[in-house]
């Protein structure tokens, strides 16, 4: 299908992209720290079943070492490569069958956990270091760039993926043609460079992908009206154009969305749906559609704080700036497969992008809520937000549930006996936890509807009173203890909390030179999500040679003075810009500003019946009647005994299950009934109440 369009991918290496390599990028002027380690200065995986410890490297500062590189389409036995030579002489890991110099497109090698740990080995913040396994898989590869940010602080590039899967579904349909044009997405692998801030993908929701009506997401009408101006023609691919911010097809396609994934730390990130723990239960997956197309954004910045290596570095320095660039792998099974069934995911972001607003020098909290749409299992949970985030954490209202048997505090466990504080908590924005609760002893977090997940994250502006106390030992003695941790830092490099700059914008700009430090200055930066122009912090230092804060001069960045600034003028009223670089208000934005996002999985607990309700449970309505498009009828009240009629008439509105009545642990036993989903919720809920019609999107 539209596989039959596509030129030919940009899969790009060292050996393809010769300009990339550290040689020709950071010739002697350029500082070593401020060369960018990209994976491909990771040694290569050279064939299938080869074993490897996920270690950090101390080299390039990636926390898995080789790992974190995907193992290359091609190798010579020493080295890897994206694309076959012209001799053809390098050995396929996963070929096509017959034809070991071939890589079979519907075939990606991957690394695969093994479940395995050395525990003599540590990833700082994460635990003991994982053996993995390259594992020749079904699915697709997707390359997105590269491409260069040059001189400026941070750059965006939008894009539009497509998952080819044309081969692999022509196969799949001769054998069950009942299922359609589709199949199950259970896993993805991102793979993305050191400064690299964040990616995150998403399955938008329109006519041309709805994942029940595959027949017409492969229809003539959604090629010629859909792939071909939202990719084929776009502007917005992400294996030939480059970096295009704003693109028109990234913009149309970007909300909302049924799905959404994310990574923000460098090298190897992956998102494994929950596989089944117990007799009886399935694996979880998502349904994906023929040559899917997917916006995706990649946020790359220029100075950057490697982890690993504990450094600051300005990848400005190095010739064409830093570098952006994915390996995205898709992993899938037939839609056939029997033990396989849909999950639904949560995303709450849009309350907290309307409220987040942290001052200068000030600690803030900022969060949501997310109420159960019906009697749900919660299997996993996390957050993302930027580096100014101390910590995050989620609770279930009314009450935490008490879990003895798991062995992580951070995720709800008491192995002590006390309870923990939280069912979920985080101390890293850029390699933030992530609670897998269908893999504890405990099992998953069980609600029912209308419970709610409270969450929130804590940010530091500013606020770094340890740089002022001299005594080394007493200095890490705090940033370590309980104010540390819980209130200024987490358990990150007190040097990511030095305070957000930007570009003072004010209505009396004429009134302020450029060179005064004296004046005090308007924070820039609004909300909701109206970022200040960014620039760099305050080059002085005080006689100790600790950051001197306050307005400098940077006519560079924050000229000309004034024009109107980003952030504050708006209404009609002219805030123009000083010319000075001030210290700044966070919101919710990207780069140097924050979010705080909740994400998750879920399913509905098994039900005695199968009917939807109000939060009461008493007003009923038509689940079949919804099914069928009846609105008017699926929203119409149906009384209790209306509904235990239907159960003894056998009426098809209502499904009776006595036998999913959990005598052993009745609270696992989901009751009928569901809610709409949250307001601010972009995920998508299989099994949420249309009482209130659904977005119209063409």
């Amino acid at each position: 299908m539209a596989a039959l369009l596509a030129t030919m991918s940009a899969n790009a290496d060292y050996d393809s992209r010769p300009d990339l390599q550290p040689i020709n990028r950071c010739p002697s002027s350029v500082p070593p720290k401020d060369c960018q380690p990209l994976y491909w200065d990771l040694p290569a995986a050279t064939h299938e079943g080869q074993q490897q410890l996920g270690a950090p490297d101390p080299t390039t500062g990636y926390r898995h070492g080789m790992t974190d590189r995907p193992p290359p389409l091609y190798t010579d036995g020493t080295n890897g490569f994206e694309q076959q030579d012209v001799g053809r002489t390098r050995t396929a890991l996963c070929p096509l069958a017959g034809d070991p110099s071939t890589a079979d497109p519907d075939r990606v090698p991957h690394w695969k956990p093994t479940g395995v740990f050395d525990q003599s080995c540590q990833v700082p913040g994460e635990g003991p270091c994982q053996y993995y396994v390259v594992e020749c898989h079904r699915g697709t590869r997707i390359h997105y760039g590269p491409w260069q940010v040059g001189s400026a602080y941070e750059r965006t590039w939008d894009a539009v993926v497509r998952v080819e899967n044309s081969s692999r579904l022509d196969q799949d349909m001769v054998a069950h043609p009942e299922n359609g044009r589709r199949e199950w997405f259970t896993a993805i692998e991102i793979f993305n460079h050191v400064g690299s801030h964040h990616a995150n993908m998403w399955d938008p929701v329109n006519k041309c992908n709805d994942p029940d009506n595959p027949a017409y997401a492969s229809s003539q009408e959604c090629q010629d009206n859909y792939q071909i101006p939202y990719y084929d023609q776009s502007g917005c691919r992400s294996d030939v154009e480059g970096p295009q911010p704003a693109c028109p097809a990234y913009v149309a396609l970007s909300n909302p969305s049924q799905w959404r994934a994310a990574t923000q730390y460098p090298g190897r990130f992956d998102v494994t749906f929950p596989t089944a723990q117990k007799p009886g239960e399935k694996s979880k997956a998502l349904p994906l559609l023929e040559d899917q197309l997917w916006p995706m954004e990649h946020h790359v910045v220029s100075l950057y704080f490697n982890e690993g290596l504990h450094e600051n570095q300005d990848f400005r320095n190095q010739v064409g700036g830093a570098v952006g660039e994915i390996v995205l792998q898709v992993l899938t099974e037939p839609f056939s497969d029997p033990n396989l069934e849909r999950i639904s995911v949560l995303f709450e972001t849009v309350y907290e992008a309307a409220t987040l607003f942290v001052p200068p020098f000030t600690l803030a909290t900022n969060g949501g809520v997310w109420y159960a749409p019906y009697d749900l299992e919660l299997a996993l949970l996390t957050t993302h937000s930027h580096k100014r985030t101390v910590r995050s954490w989620v609770d279930v209202v009314p009450a935490n549930p008490y879990r003895p048997d798991d062995p992580d505090p951070r995720c709800g466990g008491s192995p002590t006996g006390t309870p923990a504080a939280h069912v979920f908590e985080n101390y890293h924005w850029d390699d933030a936890n992530t609670c897998k609760y269908y893999l504890e002893p405990d099992g998953n977090i069980i609600l029912h509807k209308g419970e709610t997940l409270s969450f929130a994250c804590l940010f530091n502006n500013g606020v770094t009173a340890t740089d002022k106390i001299s005594d080394p030992n007493l200095r890490d003695a705090v940033e370590h203890g309980i104010v540390g941790q819980q209130a200024l830092y987490g358990e990150q490099d007190p040097k990511i909390y030095r305070v957000h700059y930007g570009c003072e914008e004010r209505p009396d700009w004429q009134s302020i030179d450029a060179s005064d430090t004296t004046t005090p200055s308007i924070p820039p930066g609004r909300a909701p999500a109206a970022p200040a122009r960014r620039c760099d912090p305050n080059p002085a230092v005080d006689a100790s040679g600790n950051p001197v804060d306050g307005p400098y001069e940077n006519l560079a960045t924050c000229g000309p003075r004034g024009a109107l600034g980003p952030s504050l003028s708006y209404d009609g009223q002219g805030f123009g810009l000083t010319g000075r670089c001030v210290p700044a208000n966070i919101v919710f934005a990207n780069a140097d500003d924050e979010m705080c996002i909740m994400v998750g999985m879920y399913w509905p607990l098994q039900r005695i019946a199968d009917v939807n309700a109000d939060l009461n449970g008493s007003q009923l309505v038509d689940e079949g009647a919804l099914a069928s498009g009846d609105v008017e009828g699926g929203v119409k009240p149906r009384s209790a005994d209306d509904v235990a009629a239907a159960v003894s008439t056998g009426d098809p509105a209502v499904e009776a299950n006595p036998s999913n009545l959990d005598t052993t642990n009745p609270e696992q036993t989901g009751l009928p009934g569901a809610l709409p989903k949250s307001p601010s919720d972009l995920g998508k809920c299989e099994g949420c109440s249309q009482a209130l019609p659904p977005l119209s999107v063409n």
